[in-house]
């Protein structure tokens, strides 16, 4: 819940980055006690200012940020594409190495078991 004035001079240095002492209170404030002629019209000033520039800024940001925003979401959602896709290539590579690792083997075992059950060549022509 904000108390303060939109026309209070504290709330227009606040705005800024500056600090109002209380002791010299606009009157506008719960809790003021000294009315300072010509605050009113410099706070209002200074809050028209601020609602200006407010504004241009509103206005670049929906003209040069937010569409630079759009454009990364939709390239982080693509990144999140490509890199699953390139998981699933991973794990197919994994896969046929698995399957290469298994055939080579086969294929020592069988080279074996045929050396071992075949006699030897040169066995049999000295024979």
């Amino acid at each position: 819940m904000n108390l303060i004035p939109k026309k209070c001079i504290h709330v227009a240095l606040a705005l800024l980055g500056l600090s109002f002492s209380h002791a010299l209170d606009c009157g506008s404030c719960p809790g003021c006690t000294l009315i300072l002629p010509g605050i009113e019209s410099s706070a209002s000033t200074i809050l028209d200012s601020y609602k200006t520039l407010e504004d241009r800024v509103a206005k670049r940001y929906e003209k040069e940020i937010l569409p630079l925003e759009k454009e990364i979401l939709l390239l982080e959602h693509e990144i999140m594409r490509e890199t699953a896709h390139i998981q699933a290539l991973e794990r197919k590579i994994l896969l046929y190495q698995k399957g290469i690792v298994y055939i080579t083997e086969s294929i020592k075992e069988l080279e074996l078991t045929r050396t071992q059950t075949q006699p030897n060549k040169t066995n049999q022509k000295k024979e």
